[in-house]
């Protein structure tokens, strides 16, 4: 589930004009800590952090969180270089919980041209979208709090 809360802050962001995202905690331990404590900020003593990978120094053991595996699908597969194309998303109930961003990449070194979609489903139920784009649809089911990504020509 927490993937799919940062998939879609992720999307917000992109869709609001931001070219990147960065995320500073990657690796915190079983307490959500060291905590970044400032009096000057108004933090209280346990300011609560998620990481991306959560460390266990007891058993030297590491967890990756869901926020890694949704990260894990942006870096794979939105390239550098990659140009966010804006996606006019259906008003429909079924798409309620559904956010996507779209990236267009043309591949250096030739005329080969390719389209991402990253879908994120922030709800617990598989729904039911389809994707418009040169006369073509795709339709796909995009499971529960998950992250689906598309890919064409």
């Amino acid at each position: 589930e927490d993937g799919a809360t940062w998939g879609h802050r992720i999307i917000k962001d992109l869709q609001s004009g931001a070219s990147g995202w960065i995320y500073w905690n990657m690796f915190l331990d079983m307490d959500g800590g060291p905590f970044a404590f400032s009096a000057e900020h108004n933090d209280g003593p346990n300011n609560w952090q998620h990481p991306v990978v959560v460390v266990d120094g007891e058993s030297d053991r590491f967890h990756l969180t869901g926020l890694f595996w949704f990260l894990s699908h942006f870096s794979r597969f939105v390239r550098p270089g990659s140009v966010f194309v804006k996606v006019d998303k259906s008003k429909s109930p079924s798409h309620d919980g559904i956010s996507m961003a779209a990236f267009h990449e043309k591949n250096h070194g030739d005329e080969h041209h390719s389209n991402v979609v990253q879908i994120v489903n922030k709800d617990a139920q598989e729904k039911n979208i389809a994707i418009c784009s040169d006369g073509y649809v795709a339709r796909m089911k995009v499971p529960g709090f998950s992250i689906t990504t598309g890919i064409w020509e």
